[in-house]
C-alpha cells in the first residue's frame, strides 16, 4: 500500500474527472509516482456528435477514438509525468478491477458522481463497487465537494476516523505517513455512540466507561503509530463526530477504513457511504 508510487486514475472525461486532476498531480509530485490513465470504452461514453458520426462505426473505431481522446487528455494535464494509457472495452468497475489484478497499483484516485437519487445515495455505482471489491486503497472526492469550486490544496490537515474495526491501526499508519509527506497536521477522532436516555435509567456512568475505554484505546493507537497527532473521543454518531472534526480542523483529507462486513445490504447502510458523501473533503479509504 505505502508508499503510493503507482497511481491508477480512471478517466471518463466528465467535469468531476477534470476536477480531480489537481489532486492526482499533487500526489504524483509529492510521492514521485507514476500514473496510469484508464478509460472504460463503450458507446455510452461517446459524445453525441461522435455517436451520430459515420466515421465511428464499430468497436475498433471506438477504441481508436477513445485512445486518441485519452492521449489528448494526458498531454493536456500530465505533460512531463510518467504516464501509461490504457483503453479497454467494458463496464468501468470491471475494467478497473481487471487492470488492478493484471498490473497492480498502489492507489486508485477517482471522483464520485451522484447521478440521480439512487446513485447519489450509493456514491455512484463504480465507486461503490470498487470500495469493497478491490483491496487497493481508494481516494475519492464527493461530487458536491468537487462542484463547490477551487481544489483544496495543499492539504494542511488530515483527519483519521478510528473505530473498533481491525483496520483502525492501518488507518493510523496511513495518517502518520501522509501527514509527514504532505506536511500536514494529523487528528484522530473516535466516536462513542450516545446511549439513549430513559427517565427510569441513569446510563451516564456506563457512558463514561465507554468514553474512557475508547480514550484509552485511541491513546494506545496514537502512541504506537502517530505520537504527534491530536486525538478526540466524541459522544456522537460516527458520521456526526467525523464531520465535526473535519470542520473543526479544516481538514483537506479524511482517512477511514472500509469495515469488515461481507454483506452487501450491511455495506450499503454502513457509515462509510454517507461519510464519503458528506465529508466535505476528499476521502482515502484503506
Amino acid at each position: 500500500m505505502l508508499p503510493f508510487q503507482r497511481i491508477l486514475f480512471p478517466v471518463d472525461f466528465s467535469p468531476n474527472c477534470e476536477a480531480v486532476v489537481p489532486y492526482v498531480l499533487d500526489w504524483i509530485e509529492r510521492f514521485d509516482a507514476s500514473v496510469k490513465l484508464v478509460h472504460a470504452c463503450g458507446i455510452l461514453n461517446l459524445p453525441y456528435d461522435v455517436v451520430m458520426s459515420t466515421s465511428v462505426s464499430g468497436p475498433e473505431d471506438i477504441l481508436r477514438y477513445q485512445m486518441a481522446r485519452l492521449a489528448e487528455f494526458s498531454a493536456r494535464h500530465f505533460s512531463g509525468c510518467s504516464v501509461e494509457l490504457h483503453v479497454e472495452r467494458g463496464e468501468a468497475a470491471t475494467v478497473i478491477r481487471s487492470v488492478i489484478a493484471r498490473d497492480g497499483t498502489d492507489l486508485v484516485m477517482m471522483p464520485t458522481h451522484g447521478y440521480g437519487p439512487i446513485r447519489k445515495f450509493l456514491l455512484g455505482s463504480t465507486t461503490a463497487n470498487l470500495l469493497y471489491d478491490v483491496a487497493t486503497p481508494l481516494w475519492t472526492a464527493p461530487h458536491k465537494f468537487l462542484q463547490a469550486g477551487a481544489p483544496k490544496l495543499p492539504c494542511r490537515s488530515i483527519v483519521c476516523a478510528v473505530d473498533e474495526s481491525d483496520e483502525h491501526e492501518a488507518v493510523a499508519v496511513a495518517g502518520d505517513y501522509l501527514a509527514r509527506h504532505l506536511n500536514a497536521k494529523l487528528s484522530l477522532v473516535r466516536a462513542s455512540f450516545p446511549l439513549p436516555g430513559y427517565p427510569e435509567i441513569d446510563a451516564s456512568g456506563f457512558q463514561r466507561e465507554l468514553v474512557a475505554a475508547s480514550t484509552e484505546e485511541l491513546g494506545r493507537v496514537k502512541n504506537k503509530h502517530c505520537a504527534n497527532a491530536s486525538s478526540r473521543v466524541t459522544v456522537a454518531p460516527v458520521i456526526e463526530a467525523v464531520r465535526d472534526e473535519i470542520r473543526r480542523t479544516d481538514a483537506g483529507l479524511l482517512i477511514a477504513g472500509r469495515g469488515n462486513s461481507q454483506d452487501t445490504f450491511a455495506r450499503a447502510f454502513s457509515s462509510l457511504y454517507p461519510m464519503i458523501r458528506d465529508a466535505g473533503c476528499p476521502v482515502l479509504s484503506i
